[in-house]
C-alpha cells in the first residue's frame, strides 16, 4: 500500500488515509507513505515526538517494513515527484514488481464462475 500523508485540513494526514493504513497494517501488508510537505509534525502541532507525523502513523509504516518519504513540493496537490519516488522505493523492496500487477479475470471478479 502507498499512502499520501500530505497534511490535509490540519497538521496531520487525512483521517481516512490513516484508517486505511491501520487496516493494511492489521492485514500484515507492507506500507509506504509519501508527503509533499517535509515540515516535521512538531512544527505543525503540539506533539513532542519529533517525527514527520503522528507516532502511530510513522510507527505503523516502519513496523510493516515500509518507509515514509517526505519532501517539499511547490504544488503539493499536483506534483507527483514524491509519489513517484515512493513507488520506486516500494518496488525495489517488495517481492511483487509494480510494473506487472496481477490481473483480475472479469468473469470471476464480480462473483461469476470460471
Amino acid at each position: 500500500m502507498i499512502a499520501n500523508l500530505t497534511p490535509f485540513r490540519g497538521p496531520s494526514a487525512d483521517v481516512d488515509t490513516v484508517y486505511e493504513i491501520g487496516f493494511a497494517r492489521a492485514l500484515g501488508l507492507q506500507i509506504f507513505g509519501y508527503a509533499t510537505n517535509a515540515i516535521p509534525f512538531l512544527d505543525r502541532s503540539l506533539a513532542q515526538f519529533g517525527l514527520f507525523d503522528n507516532l502511530m502513523i510513522e510507527g505503523g509504516i516502519a513496523g510493516s517494513g515500509g518507509s515514509l518519504i517526505a519532501e517539499h513540493a511547490d504544488d503539493r496537490w499536483r506534483d507527483l515527484a514524491v509519489f513517484e519516488r515512493c513507488v520506486r522505493v516500494a518496488a525495489s523492496v517488495t517481492a511483487h514488481p509494480i510494473a506487472d500487477p496481477p490481473r483480475l479475470n472479469p468473469s470471476t471478479a464480480a462473483g461469476g464462475s470460471r
